[in-house]
């Protein structure tokens, strides 16, 4: 039986159906992780849209939004992207995006047993480089991350 081939963080352009200028570029591993960043936040604006009516295409290489780049340098970790492999104490995730606390949003890996696949907010003071020569943990998202492994 061959190993499971396991998902690489890509950007995400996501819309609304009805209303394509609407639009957002969500960093995540597949289109329904896209579709549910975004449908959590368009809730709010409009309350009767149904998961179904979103729609997803795929852009390419996780983006970095000028936000993202503005929150790494005020936070003195200009080293993050989005798509940086970094730790969060024990486990290994991606960085995706930023918050409103200046903080960065980390997707944990597919292999952390615990929380694999879930979005913690992590203060930088909480973020540590993973040394890309060295791939530690047993995370194969991202050993294939930090290879640049396109699929």
């Amino acid at each position: 039986m061959a190993a499971q081939r396991q998902p690489v963080m890509r950007a995400w352009r996501v819309w609304y159906g009805p209303f394509p200028e609407f639009s957002s570029v969500e960093n995540a591993t597949t289109a329904g992780r896209a579709k549910g960043v975004y449908f959590s936040t368009l809730r709010d604006a409009w309350p009767d849209t149904k998961f179904t009516d979103l729609r997803a295409e795929l852009i390419g290489k996780p983006h970095t939004s000028l936000g993202l780049l503005r929150c790494a340098e005020y936070r003195g970790v200009q080293w993050v992207r989005a798509g940086t492999v970094v730790r969060v104490g024990e486990r290994v995730g991606t960085v995706v995006a930023h918050d409103d606390s200046e903080n960065f949003v980390v997707e944990l890996g597919q292999g952390e047993l615990a929380c694999g696949g879930q979005r913690v907010h992590v203060h930088p003071s909480g973020l540590a480089p993973v040394d890309a020569a060295r791939p530690s943990g047993n995370c194969p998202v991202m050993q294939a991350a930090m290879k640049g492994d396109p699929e």
